[in-house]
């Protein structure tokens, strides 16, 4: 299977911070994070602002990713995300779905994801 994970410099900016703020990672640690997460993503440049998260703006640069690199799925567990359910024809579901829709598919086809938000 084929499959693409995308994130952008926002994104990162505000796993950094939550890193710091939630779980209290220090700068070293922090960077390691970042790059293990690099490793495996590629970096969307955010051209167009969306503002359809009401509740927590800053969800709404996870949606701002998904629609550049046009995603097929976000993958989160945020309770503001999920409630929005689709954008724009892009599925927002938590990890356990996507699990579930890997397990009884057979993609032929490659996949477009957006990195899992904390």
């Amino acid at each position: 299977m084929n499959y693409n994970v995308f994130i952008s410099t926002e994104i990162l900016d505000e796993i950094k911070k939550v890193l710091k703020r939630d779980f209290n990672q220090e700068g070293i640690l922090i960077q390691r994070q970042l790059k293990l997460i690099l490793s495996y993503t590629k970096i969307i440049k955010i051209n167009q602002k969306i503002d359809i998260v009401k509740e927590d703006f800053d969800d709404n640069k996870i949606i701002e990713c998904a629609v550049e690199s046009n995603a097929d799925y976000i993958i989160t567990g945020d309770k503001h995300l999920l409630k929005i359910k689709n954008y724009n024809g892009i599925k927002i579901i938590n990890s356990s779905e996507f699990i579930k829709i890997l397990n009884k598919s057979n993609y032929h086809f490659p996949i477009q994801i957006l990195l899992l938000h904390l």
